[in-house]
């Protein structure tokens, strides 16, 4: 790690694959997976990086689906991960519209799992993330300034990408 200020590592997820970056004194999850990635994401940690888990600082939500938003509320119920997502995320649900597309978009997150990997986890997951830090367009990244969070609505009103301009990613 001398040469990089962090090391990026791959975590297969449940449905979407997630990534750790390791700094010496901190890890930051881009994104944070579905339900039981929680788990996947602890036992990386662990095995993986010689890490402990509560090491596991920040967990970015790029959005409010079952694949990006379900593992982040878990963790930080187990370690104490602070989330930062979307300054209105919590509005993706709302009403009672938001209610129905809730349990579709949780359907959907299932069937598609179940079609592509012939498994199936349970991954019901709050409407409501109730982030600790709420993120604005070019906002640097609490923790972590050489990290900005740009608004990317299209999948979702409330999308949000992760950009680190040093190495470009």
């Amino acid at each position: 790690m001398a040469d990089y200020p962090f090391i990026l590592h791959r975590v297969k997820g449940y449905i979407a694959t997630l990534y750790l970056v390791e700094y010496h004194d901190r890890v930051l999850l881009l994104d944070g997976g579905a339900r039981f990635d929680a788990l996947r994401v602890e036992s990386y940690m662990e095995n993986q990086m010689a890490r402990a888990p509560v090491e596991l600082s920040l967990a970015l939500v790029t959005h409010m689906h079952p694949d990006h938003a379900g593992g982040a509320p878990r963790l930080r119920r187990r370690q104490a991960t602070k989330i930062a997502a979307h300054r209105e995320i919590d509005q993706w649900y709302r009403g009672i519209g938001g209610r129905a597309q809730h349990l579709i978009d949780t359907l959907l997150g299932h069937y598609s799992a179940r079609q592509r990997f012939g498994r199936l986890e349970r991954a019901w997951y709050p409407r409501r993330l109730q982030p600790d830090f709420l993120l604005d367009d070019g906002q640097e990244l609490p923790g972590f300034p050489d990290w900005r969070a740009y608004a990317a609505p299209g999948h979702t009103l409330y999308d949000m990408v992760f950009y680190q301009e040093a190495e470009r990613l």
